[in-house]
């Protein structure tokens, strides 16, 4: 199971990539075949996560996507958390739907990203 994990993931099965780089944070969104994603997320400083003032420097997310219409939707990273990468001129954009608006610290927010893609 692990091995089959990690060649779903592996660089033979990307299809896209696209990096966002900006407000102190860093994201790497692979999308590989068979509808599987990764995202990898770095923060520059590190920020606060939670009411301890606990500090987060990076953090990861995998789930799975699929193409509606122009876009590329990305699921199953967070309860019912969405999020759409659309073609915006020469780049990309990220809309999120279903973000718990209850979530006091929003360092894992994922809309209004401004996207380049590289694969």
């Amino acid at each position: 199971m692990i091995v089959r994990e990690e060649w779903a993931t592996s660089r033979i099965n990307l299809m896209h990539r696209f990096l966002s780089d900006a407000h102190g944070r860093r994201d790497d969104i692979q999308l590989f075949k068979r509808g599987k994603f990764t995202i990898k997320t770095v923060y520059d400083p590190p920020v606060a996560c939670n009411a301890h003032g606990v500090p987060i420097m990076s953090q990861g997310r995998v789930g799975t996507w699929r193409v509606d219409g122009d876009s590329y939707c990305l699921e199953g990273y967070g309860e019912d958390r969405m999020t759409r990468i659309t073609k915006l001129g020469d780049g990309f954009i990220t809309e999120e739907e279903n973000y718990p608006n209850s979530n006091k610290f929003q360092h894992d927010r994922m809309g209004g990203l401004t996207l380049k893609q590289l694969a």
